[in-house]
């Protein structure tokens, strides 16, 4: 007797919900070290081409202000048909508390996302998310980012969206548990 799959009903989606499927190069701020204070999640989900001959294969490159590492690598949808291997998703650990976050949020001014056709060599496009001191628990960064050419040209448009999250910490007892954003002193916890 076969057995049969059983088909999700409506509305309720077969894929998973990735947290991360890309390693981050970093902490952020990069070369900074503490405590583990929250987590800042960017998706890089797709590539859309306004040019007739897009590249056969594209990688977004992120590089940090301040970062000394080759970057962080994904791998999004672009279009062509049967792409296997899509990376979309990165989580950074956050190492500062949110005053000094903003501070280097700040002083950063925008987020510049490169276009690769092979990891060694020369961008072709750059995308740049400008407003990232805005980016908080409580406002996600999100929307298609204009990519463009060393010499001025739109090439397309890369979907970008980017947010923090909180650490849970649970404790042995797995009732007991904690947001972690501001030192431990100030944060919530809830039992029941």
């Amino acid at each position: 007797m076969k057995n049969k799959k059983a088909k999700p009903s409506k509305g309720v989606s077969n894929r998973k919900r990735v947290l991360s499927d890309v390693s981050p190069s970093t902490s952020i701020p990069p070369l900074v070290e503490g405590q583990l204070r929250c987590f800042l999640r960017v998706t890089v989900s797709k590539v859309l081409w306004v040019i007739t001959r897009p590249p056969p294969v594209t990688l977004i490159r992120l590089r940090w202000w301040g970062e000394s590492s080759t970057g962080t690598f994904f791998r999004p949808r672009d279009g062509h048909a049967g792409q296997k291997r899509v990376k979309s998703t990165a989580r950074f650990p956050v190492r500062c508390g949110p005053k000094q976050l903003a501070s280097y949020l700040t002083d950063m001014g925008s987020l510049v996302l490169d276009v690769l056709t092979k990891v060694d060599h020369l961008p072709i496009a750059r995308a740049q998310i400008p407003g990232i001191a805005r980016l908080s628990l409580s406002h996600s960064i999100n929307g298609y980012f204009t990519l463009v050419s060393p010499s001025s040209e739109k090439l397309g448009e890369l979907q970008v969206g980017e947010m923090l999250s909180r650490v849970h910490i649970y404790s042995a007892d797995l009732i007991h548990w904690e947001y972690v954003f501001f030192p431990l002193s100030l944060c919530t916890s809830v039992c029941e």
